[in-house]
């Protein structure tokens, strides 16, 4: 029976192969700022002070905040159609 190298070994086969963090986790099914903590011994969330790259991304991608979502615009327009005053004022009446 043989097993699998250690999980650092791995990741340092794929870091020396080209991969970065994320891909290097990614492919190993890492949660990437973990894999960044195996090899290092470092959490990537920017703590220790000899980072001389940011690894924040790693830990904490940068958030998504849509400006716009198609059920609130769906739900602003039945809310408008069904209000008695937008129907006036969309008749142009006062």
């Amino acid at each position: 029976m043989t097993s699998d190298p250690p999980v650092h070994d791995r990741l340092q086969l794929l870091l020396l192969g080209g991969a970065d963090y994320r891909a290097a986790a990614e492919q190993l099914g890492l949660p990437h700022g973990l894999a960044y903590l195996v090899v290092t011994g470092h959490a990537a969330d920017g703590s220790h002070a000899d980072n001389l790259v940011s690894t924040q991304d790693l830990v904490n991608p940068p958030a998504h905040n849509p400006t716009t979502n198609d059920v609130v615009r769906g739900w602003i327009r039945q809310r408008a159609r069904s209000d008695q005053q937008m129907q006036s004022v969309d008749r142009g009446e006062r």
